[in-house]
């Protein structure tokens, strides 16, 4: 049986400084990189030089990095009990697949917690 656990951060719009980051102090190598402005998908112009999706290589190690097209709520709450959503929230979510013989179909499960 093989396990493959590929966590993927979800950013409030500074993925590219992310990766940029990962690539000086981890010697993370770029694999795949897409803005929402390349995607065949209309997008809103404030959205086009986002990232939609990349997937980074860290010594034997994958990541993946995209910015959330939609404010991720907080949680957190001004004086009054109102929604406070001023700053940008991260959230990892991990993506799990098993494989293997002994193994008939494809499992695959996905755990996400804020930050």
């Amino acid at each position: 049986m093989t396990i493959n656990i590929t966590p993927c951060i979800v950013m409030g719009g500074s993925a590219k400084e992310a990766i940029l980051f990962y690539e000086r102090v981890l010697d993370a190598t770029v694999v795949q990189f897409r803005t929402f402005g390349e995607m065949s998908m209309p997008c809103p112009g404030s959205l086009k030089e986002s990232v939609a999706y990349s997937l980074l290589k860290i010594g034997e190690n994958e990541l993946m990095l995209f910015d959330s097209p939609i404010n991720i709520p907080t949680g957190n709450t001004d004086g009054e009990g109102n929604p406070d959503n001023s700053s940008p929230q991260t959230v990892v979510t991990i993506n799990m697949s098993i494989t293997g013989e002994e193994m008939k179909t494809y499992s695959k499960a996905a755990i996400s917690l804020p930050l």
